[in-house]
């Protein structure tokens, strides 16, 4: 931390205003991609899916045609579906989603995060790159 707090850049887009839904979108949009790539692509898609029930409610070819260029498409898709999951079957409240200040790095782990605010059920936290 002693690195980032003397060298880290402290003014993305995604630092400015914190949400769990702005973090994850971000983070999705990170994984294997490089900052400089992803900043107009994150303004962009904010610009039309603000909060996660905007994206619940989107059609997967416009979700898709603000991630192209991006590259690694099943992001894209997985994020419409999750988003779908989270809004209709879980019921979380789009408040906690939408201007809650934790953030994860899959869709897994903030699930994860969701369940712990809302009904106080701890869950144990897996690295995705980790092998059983």
């Amino acid at each position: 931390l002693d690195w980032w707090h003397k060298s880290g850049r402290k003014d993305l887009p995604w630092q400015k205003e914190t949400s769990l839904y702005k973090t994850w979108v971000s983070e999705i949009m990170l994984q294997q991609t490089q900052v400089k790539t992803v900043i107009p692509y994150y303004q962009k898609f904010l610009k039309h899916y603000p909060t996660i029930e905007k994206l619940s409610k989107a059609q997967i070819n416009k979700v898709m045609s603000l991630w192209a260029g991006l590259g690694y498409y099943r992001r894209a898709r997985n994020l419409l579906t999750t988003s779908k999951i989270i809004v209709k079957k879980y019921q979380i409240p789009i408040e906690l989603i939408n201007h809650h200040d934790k953030s994860s790095n899959d869709y897994r782990e903030l699930f994860k995060v969701f369940v712990d605010d809302i009904w106080e059920k701890k869950q144990v936290i897996i690295d995705q790159n980790s092998s059983f």
